[in-house]
């Protein structure tokens, strides 16, 4: 048994072997009489006292003393096991205490860190939904900025060209086979500047022109530009449209009745704008010039020729070429339309070409514009010291920087001074 519980405690054999030397243990012998007396158990019933049982007894006596060393060994185990218990208690509560207060510090530190982490979170959070906001104002922003350039540069450009600048494409030059231009200028202009100030000059014309552009709204045509009392208006480009005389027909019948209809406040009382008109038909190019202030500009024949049609009318009248009439006798579209013939008439840079007069021209489908009938309101053109003549019911200017000096009946020839 000794030597198992040797076995599982190696200091137990020390402390037996030290408790065994303090109380004078033979080992030794114990342990040989212990054979002996169990090899002789059998012969020592009934014996007499003799040297056996003197062994006995001292066999016994060493016994008592081993018992004894045992009790002892017992009993320093027994205190060497509880000091090591009180000392492994110790250990452990010290080792608890440093866990428990690592454990508090622990948990100290993630509840602050925590709660910093998710303050800055919330900041954050914050932050992105401000962003968010702020992004999407400022998007709308942008997007009506861009919209509000776009318009301002279709004021300026037609919308195919707009389109191709915005991706970044050049707009080349393209020749339109066949389109209707308009001009037309205000009779007495220089006496009408002379006699006002700059800035109500400026506001008549911004009125005038407005109503124009609103005007023009109704119909299929581009309007080319301004300059001064200028007006220019082209129907069949940049999008190519079959009836673009007829648009420009009916925009100027419309044009004469609206400046019929406006009173300006710097005008006289009783006084109205007188409006000459001239439109010309055939090819031209047209492409945008510049790169600062771009302009769409239109070049070729078609356009100088509308521009003598202009200048060689009349006031209150629409002046137009032989090409325009065939292209309005040809329309695709049902027009009720008055032309009366002015004569062969003699244009500057072109000789001789027959002309007419555009009385009426609207759409059965769509009363657009009304015949053309001015009344015997007095214009600019009375300003000037120049009188209306009558000629077969139509009043006629004569002698004016741009119109015939007579009457013209149909067949005649007429020179006429074209103003540049």
């Amino acid at each position: 048994m000794l030597h198992i519980a040797f076995s599982y405690y190696s200091k137990l054999q020390d402390a037996y072997d030290q408790t065994s030397r303090n109380n004078n243990v033979d080992v030794s012998y114990i342990e040989t009489t212990e054979r002996q007396v169990l090899g002789n158990r059998n012969s020592c019933i009934g014996f007499e006292p003799t040297e056996h049982s003197a062994n006995a007894f001292f066999w016994f006596d060493n016994m008592s003393r081993k018992i004894g060393a045992i009790v002892q060994t017992r009993i320093m185990l027994a205190e060497e096991i509880v000091e090591n218990s009180i000392y492994d208690s110790a250990r452990a509560k010290r080792n608890t205490a440093i866990c428990v207060v690592g454990l508090l510090l622990t948990i100290v530190l993630c509840l602050g860190s925590g709660t910093w982490y998710a303050r800055q979170t919330y900041n954050n959070l914050q932050n992105v939904a401000i962003f968010a906001t702020q992004l999407a104002d400022r998007t709308s922003e942008l997007k009506k900025e861009k919209k509000r350039a776009q318009l301002l540069l279709l004021q300026i450009l037609p919308e195919p060209v707009c389109d191709r600048l915005q991706m970044g494409l050049g707009v080349p030059a393209e020749q339109y086979d066949r389109v209707t231009i308009y001009f037309s200028d205000i009779v007495g202009f220089t006496t009408i500047a002379a006699e006002k100030t700059p800035m109500e000059i400026i506001e008549l014309l911004n009125a005038l022109y407005s109503l124009f552009d609103q005007c023009i709204d109704r119909y299929s045509v581009y309007k080319v530009e301004t300059i001064g009392d200028a007006y220019m208006v082209v129907s069949g480009l940049p999008v190519r449209y079959e009836n673009h005389a007829a648009e420009i027909g009916c925009m100027a019948v419309d044009l004469l009745n609206q400046v019929d209809q406006f009173h300006p406040p710097h005008l006289i009382p009783g006084h109205k704008l007188a409006l000459r008109v001239g439109i010309n038909t055939g090819p031209c190019v047209a492409g945008v010039v510049g790169i600062k202030m771009p302009r769409y500009c239109l070049f070729g024949d078609t356009v100088n020729t509308a521009s003598r049609m202009e200048s060689t009318g009349q006031a209150l009248k629409i002046h137009i070429s032989e090409a325009t009439k065939l292209d309005l006798d040809n329309s695709g579209v049902e027009l009720t339309m008055r032309v009366s013939p002015r004569g062969i008439v003699a244009i500057k840079g072109k000789g001789k070409m027959s002309t007419f007069w555009l009385e009426e021209c609207r759409l059965r489908s769509e009363l657009r514009t009304v015949e053309v009938d001015r009344g015997p309101a007095v214009s600019w053109f009375d300003m000037e010291q120049q009188s209306y003549l009558p000629t077969n019911g139509v009043t006629t200017p004569a002698g004016s920087r741009s119109s015939s000096q007579a009457s013209v009946q149909p067949g005649s020839v007429t020179a006429i001074k074209a103003t540049d």
